[in-house]
C-alpha cells in the first residue's frame, strides 16, 4: 500500500495499523522479529510519534504485536480459532435460510498471477494463472460481505466471456464447465476493517468488527478449483455449528 494518505477520511492511526499489518502479512516483519522503533516509524511514515504509539497499543491489545520492556516491540505468533462447519452451503443459501433477500454485485473479473498462498491452496504450478472475481454480497439490500474468489484459468478457460455478471458463480461453473463443488474446507478468524475500500463497500466505519474466512473447494475428483476470501460484517453475520456427542 502507499504509506499514509493525510487527505483520507480514515484516521492516521488506522492507516498505520493497516501498513504494519501488511508488512507482517507480506513477511517483511516476521513472527518473533522486532519492528522498527516508534521514532523511526514516525519519521518514515510522516506522522507523529503519538499516532504510532496509539496504533501499536491497539495491535498489542489485539495480540498482533507484543512488547518486551527495555527491548522493543515484536511480531506475535498468529493465533486462530477454527470452527468446523458441518454443512456445505453457499453464501446465498446461507442468507436465504436466514430469511434474507439476496443479490450479488460483480465489481470485477480479471486474470492475475496468484500469490504463493493461493498457488499452494489450489495446487497450481509455476506460470498458472487464476481468475480473480471481486463481488459484494447483499442481504435485504444491505452489504453483508466482500468476496475475492480465485479460480484456475486452466480449469475455467474464457471465464470472463461466460456472462457471470451478478449471477450465481456456482451455477455458472456447473452449467458451463460441468464443475460442481463436492467438498470444501473453511477457516475463520475475527478482524476489524481497516482497508478503505472494504469500509466503503460494506458501508461501515473504520475498525468495524468483521469475520475473515477462507474457503478452498474441491471437485468430486479432489481437484481444487476455488480459493475464496470473504470479509463478513461482524454485526450481521453469525456462524452456527451443530454439535453432537
Amino acid at each position: 500500500m502507499s504509506k499514509i494518505n493525510h487527505s483520507s477520511y480514515m484516521p492516521l492511526y488506522a492507516q498505520v495499523i493497516d501498513y504494519l499489518t501488511e508488512m507482517i502479512d507480506s513477511g517483511r516483519y516476521k513472527t518473533g522479529e522486532q519492528i522498527p522503533s516508534e521514532m523511526l516509524l514516525a519519521k518514515d511514515l510522516g506522522v507523529s510519534r503519538i499516532t504510532i504509539t496509539n496504533a501499536i497499543q491497539r495491535m498489542v491489545q489485539e495480540g498482533t504485536l507484543y512488547r518486551i520492556q527495555g527491548k522493543g516491540t515484536f511480531v506475535a505468533e498468529k493465533k486462530s480459532v477454527e470452527h468446523r462447519l458441518t454443512t456445505l452451503i453457499s453464501f446465498t443459501e446461507d442468507m436465504v435460510s436466514r430469511g434474507y433477500r439476496t443479490r450479488t454485485e460483480l465489481i470485477g473479473i480479471e486474470l492475475v498471477v496468484p500469490n504463493e498462498k493461493i498457488m499452494q491452496s489450489l495446487e497450481l504450478s509455476e506460470g498458472d494463472m487464476t481468475w480473480k472475481i471481486k463481488r459484494i454480497r447483499y442481504a435485504d439490500e444491505e452489504p453483508m460481505a466482500v468476496q475475492y474468489a480465485y479460480l484456475p484459468e486452466k480449469i475455467f478457460p474464457e471465464l470472463d466471456k461466460k456472462g457471470l455478471g451478478n449471477n450465481s458463480l456456482y451455477e455458472l461453473l456447473r452449467d458451463e464447465y460441468q464443475a460442481e463443488m463436492a467438498e470444501a474446507e473453511e477457516h475463520y478468524r475475527v478482524m476489524v476493517l481497516r482497508k478503505e475500500e472494504e469500509v466503503r463497500m460494506l458501508n461501515v466505519s473504520p475498525e468495524f468488527p468483521a469475520l475473515f474466512s477462507v474457503r478452498v473447494s474441491s471437485l468430486a475428483n479432489k481437484q481444487k478449483f476455488e480459493y475464496t476470501e470473504s470479509v463478513l460484517r461482524g454485526d450481521r453475520y453469525v456462524l452456527s455449528v451443530k454439535l453432537s456427542k
